[in-house]
């Protein structure tokens, strides 16, 4: 399963999970498996609860974790199970309340291998649009994406996963004017919209136009302050700009963030850079 079809399919940001393929916590193969996407909700789920991504980070490199998860039926809910351990959270021994569907058996704990949400049943016709978009994905006829996204935005104007759907499109073409055009769009018409404000900040990036980009980008961090990311780009156009105090401030936010990422040590030597730009700048000064 590609990306775009899983982002839609689990109800999780796209770019949340390229942050996560980019920088190691899942493979970068094109297509998804069953176990992929496991992970993909797992990280998702803790998340949500305020576990950091260090943390998520040992807990994905525990093989017994990844192999063992599993999931059973308890008095406070469903929680996954470690060598018969329950766990929210292994360091801290902390019990999970993770909403995965399970069976369950009354009165006798069952054990079940984690299974996807299951998807409501489309109640209207922009829900059947959306399945026949996720279907149409699959397939890679574009003429058939669109025409599934126009019909979707013909009785929403205004959806902000159809406008950035859209983007998407032209962007992993490598149009960024008519992807900027769908991701303002989407933004302008959703505001709270996280993932419309970030591609947007991207595209202006690709096209070198800086100053919309640094505004989006810092819009994006005040919507979704713990997403990586948005501080590593925004202190890697700070830095082309020449501006090292902001540039090395976010980099130090995204450390905080994503202490151990592959592009952690990046970020470490970026700082090192500029605090010795830094140290030369004021000896020519002295001197």
């Amino acid at each position: 399963m590609r990306v775009s079809v899983a982002a839609i399919k689990l109800s999780i940001p796209r770019y949340h999970i390229d942050y996560w393929r980019r920088t190691g916590l899942l493979p970068g193969e094109a297509e998804l498996g069953f176990f992929d996407l496991r992970r993909i909700q797992f990280i998702w789920e803790c998340r949500n609860r305020r576990i950091g991504l260090r943390r998520i980070r040992r807990m994905m490199r525990s093989p017994d974790l990844m192999t063992n998860l599993s999931l059973a039926s308890t008095d406070f809910g469903v929680c996954f199970r470690v060598d018969g351990v329950m766990y929210s959270e292994p360091e801290l021994g902390q019990l999970a309340l993770i909403p995965y569907d399970t069976d369950q058996t009354q009165g006798e704990e069952q054990t079940r291998i984690l299974a996807l949400k299951k998807k409501a049943e489309p109640e209207d016709r922009i829900k059947v649009l959306e399945e026949a978009y996720a279907e149409a994905l699959a397939t890679d006829d574009k003429k058939r994406l669109l025409r599934v996204l126009a019909e979707i935005l013909k009785l929403q104007p205004a959806h902000p996963g159809a406008l950035i759907e859209r983007g998407n499109l032209a962007f992993d073409e490598g149009r960024w004017n008519r992807a900027l055009a769908f991701y303002e769009e989407a933004a302008k018409k959703n505001p709270d919209c996280v993932e419309a404000v970030y591609n947007t900040a991207n595209a202006y990036f690709k096209q070198g136009k800086y100053a919309p980009a640094i505004r989006y980008f810092q819009e994006s961090i005040r919507l979704d302050p713990d997403f990586p990311e948005s501080h590593f780009n925004l202190a890697v156009l700070y830095l082309k700009l020449g501006h090292g105090d902001p540039a090395r401030a976010y980099f130090e936010a995204y450390l905080e963030l994503d202490p151990d990422s592959e592009w952690s040590e990046q970020a470490r030597q970026f700082i090192v850079d500029i605090d010795q730009q830094k140290s030369m700048d004021r000896g020519l000064i002295d001197a």
